[in-house]
């Protein structure tokens, strides 16, 4: 059975500009063609579509969604699975924060003033986050993968190790950046490396070619790079640069 376009944007509720959008990028290109040249979608072209909707809801860059619908062994029950838990973690996330909102709520109106620790520890750290949405963007589904399925098991003391060894290297790097050192210096290029033995000890297997291109995206990107910069301007670069010479010598 076959659907027309407008069909599949009506029920699919997304627009036929979307729709045409995905096909010229080649993220979803209907099977068919009637006489007249009309698109016509199959029922694999459907469910790649809902696919598509799903990784979308996560967040997922359409490069990312692309490189992991065309890769050899995609398999859509895996998928689904992948997509439950990932979906999961978030509403978790979720009732998280709206809890914190009633608990809000209810000290307002008693005039109960929270501890700082209380009112923000529902909140991730923020640059996990941008680990996770480096990988989404790359779609680097491997290494994302991994990551989650280390941090499912992780306890609130395993999250706190981590940003303790991670502010330590920070406020290290900050040092020497402010010291003047060279990105070649032999100091630099070990703090650089701690820096990536970090992830690859917490999150995923990071080589010293991806730590080189996860720094480039950072210090290119005005998200990321303002949030390392923002208590010592230019630090983005200087990791970037050193990562680099760090990735010359792998």
């Amino acid at each position: 059975m076959s659907y027309k376009i407008g069909e599949v944007a009506r029920q699919a509720r997304i627009s036929i500009k979307t729709l045409h959008h995905y096909d010229a990028i080649g993220l979803l290109s209907p099977t068919g063609r009637t006489e007249s040249g009309y698109r016509l979608y199959s029922m694999q072209d459907m469910l790649r579509l809902q696919q598509i909707l799903f990784y979308r809801e996560l967040e997922f860059s359409l490069e990312a969604i692309q490189q992991l619908l065309s890769q050899p062994g995609f398999d859509y029950l895996t998928a689904l699975k992948e997509q439950k838990t990932m979906l999961e973690e978030k509403q978790q996330k979720l009732s998280g924060v709206l809890g914190l909102i009633n608990k809000m709520i209810a000290y307002k109106e008693e005039d109960i003033v929270m501890s700082l620790k209380d009112m923000f520890d529902v909140f991730p750290d923020i640059t996990e986050g941008m680990v996770a949405e480096a990988e989404r963007d790359w779609g680097h589904t491997e290494a994302h993968r991994e990551s989650l399925r280390r941090s499912k098991n992780y306890t609130r003391a395993d999250w706190e190790q981590m940003k303790t060894e991670r502010n330590a290297l920070q406020e290290h790097a900050q040092a020497l950046f402010r010291e003047g050192a060279a990105p070649d210096d032999p100091r630099v290029q070990d703090m650089v490396d701690q820096l990536r033995l970090l992830i690859d000890k917490w999150h995923y297997p990071c080589d010293k070619p991806f730590y080189a291109r996860l720094s480039e995206m950072t210090a290119s990107d005005e998200r990321y790079r303002k949030n390392m910069d923002a208590d010592c301007p230019g630090l983005a670069a200087f990791i970037r640069d050193a990562a680099a010479i760090l990735a010359t010598n792998a």
